[in-house]
């Protein structure tokens, strides 16, 4: 193993090399100097020239809006569960259907105005009291996956097991944007469960929907 005091003889470096080493050190830029503005092009470029529609395209562009791990989160699963309201012993379904149930009489559902379509960060819903279908919708599902992770499961179980489905929903014969949190009730089991968070009702089968979704997310990217 080199120390900080031999590496430099022991690869045969000379003092221009040194010297030369620190300019390209010196010149490195730090992460917080990272051109982010390049960054979204290049993604924005790939995106392109990708064949994803459009809608799926603006869509993936809220995946990052699901935080399971977000402080506020963590206190608000702590407390559910600390007040009975959830029990680690519960099923999957179960505990959706608790969280569902908080979420649906604790927060109002009003939608956007103007045909504004703003999805909210779960901070900001639970700040506001109140969120339209996509930002409460993430808000379960946020919910939902710290839950299951205090009730044992790891991270990758948890991506497996809940995901926000968006897409369109056939109402009265017309198509209508929305999202519901999607979930398995066990580990190896099809995510066949579907909650609406602007309904007052349980989970109902994802299948028994008249809805086409266009894509799945959590934290992650489906």
């Amino acid at each position: 193993k080199l120390t900080s005091n031999d590496w430099p003889s022991k690869l045969n470096l000379t003092a221009a090399d040194l010297k030369q080493i620190e300019t390209y050190k010196r010149n490195l830029p730090k992460p917080s100097e990272f051109d982010e503005s390049l960054l979204k092009d290049i993604r924005d470029v790939a995106i392109q020239n990708s064949d994803l529609s459009l809608t799926e395209i603006a869509f993936r562009k809220k995946a990052y809006l699901v935080d399971p791990d977000h402080s506020s989160i963590q206190t608000i699963v702590e407390s559910l569960f600390k007040n009975g309201t959830l029990s680690e012993s519960a099923s999957i379904k179960d505990i959706a259907n608790a969280i569902g149930t908080y979420v649906q009489t604790t927060y109002d559902y009003r939608p956007d105005s103007n045909g504004e379509d703003v999805w909210n960060d779960v901070q900001t819903t639970i700040n506001a009291g109140e969120g339209d279908c996509e930002d409460l919708t993430i808000l379960i599902a946020s919910l939902l996956m710290n839950a299951l992770k205090h009730k044992g499961y790891s991270d990758s179980e948890v991506r497996t097991l809940v995901t926000v489905s968006a897409g369109k929903l056939t109402v009265d014969g017309g198509e209508v944007g929305h999202t519901f949190v999607k979930f398995a009730d066990s580990l190896g089991q099809p995510a066949n469960w579907a909650l609406d968070a602007t309904s007052k009702s349980e989970a109902v089968s994802f299948s028994s929907l008249n809805f086409h979704e266009v894509f799945a997310f959590n934290d992650r990217v489906w």
